[in-house]
Formats: structure tokens, sequence, C-alpha cells
């Protein structure tokens, strides 16, 4: 029983080992096989996840700013140029989504942030970590 214990106490640490390195499975696999081994051979593994192209720091899927260096990972693509010859338009709105009491909008990407977890003063979205102050 304490060998079974013990070998699942090696898979969880791997797993935890592997997580940190954007290899779960990798994690799980080398360390029931090997045991402390296998967490040694995750650990000089590769990183497979994504990196900013500023800092090379990883980045959480789908953010648009770094949270390490702040950077834009990628450009915001350019206002389109109206010609001359082209008629001019007026932009109409979306219908206003019904917003929770306690939602808000993120000013750039759009996400809903709870209202009760800010502070007042300086806030970061934690989607694009775009910053904003709460009033």
């Amino acid at each position: 029983m304490e060998y079974f214990a013990g070998w699942i106490f090696c898979i969880l640490v791997g797993a935890l080992i592997g997580k940190l390195k954007g290899r779960i499975d990798s994690g799980v696999i080398w360390s029931a096989l090997f045991g402390p081994i296998g967490w040694l051979v995750v650990a000089l593994m590769d990183d497979l996840r994504a990196k900013c192209p500023h800092c090379r720091g990883a980045v959480v899927e789908g953010a648009r700013k770094c949270m390490h260096c702040g950077e834009e990972l990628f450009a915001r693509p350019a206002p389109p140029v109206m010609s001359a010859a082209a008629p001019i338009q007026a932009a109409r709105s979306p219908a206003p989504a019904a917003v929770a009491p306690d939602n808000s909008p993120c000013r750039l990407c759009g996400q809903r942030i709870m209202i009760s977890t800010l502070k007042l003063g300086d806030n970061f979205c934690p989607h694009c970590f775009e910053r904003f102050v709460a009033e």
C-alpha cells in the first residue's frame, strides 16, 4: 500500500512539473515510469507554452499583452482607409447586451470583468493585461 501511495505521489509531482513546462502528459508518463528520475527528465524538456516575442516570458493563451513586460503580443490591425469615391456609412453600434450588475466589459478586449474583484486605483484586465483605473 505504501508503494502505491508513493507511486501516486510521484505522478502528482510529475504532473505539477509538467504543468509548469506546458507538458502535463509527459510529466505524468515519465514520473509514472521512472519516479524522481522522470521529474528530472521533464524538468529538462523544452517549454511548450507560447512565448512573448519581446521578453521571451511565458504567455497565457489568448492574452493580448505580455504579463511580464506589458508589450502587445500582436499588432493591432490598421483602421480602414476611406477613399473619396467610397460612400461614407454611419457605423451602427450593436444592440446593448444585458449586463450583469457585477460585470463590466474591458475597454480593450471586451471580456467581462467582475467589479467585486477590483480595487480602487490601478487594475489590470485578467484577459489582455490592459491597465485601467477603477473608481
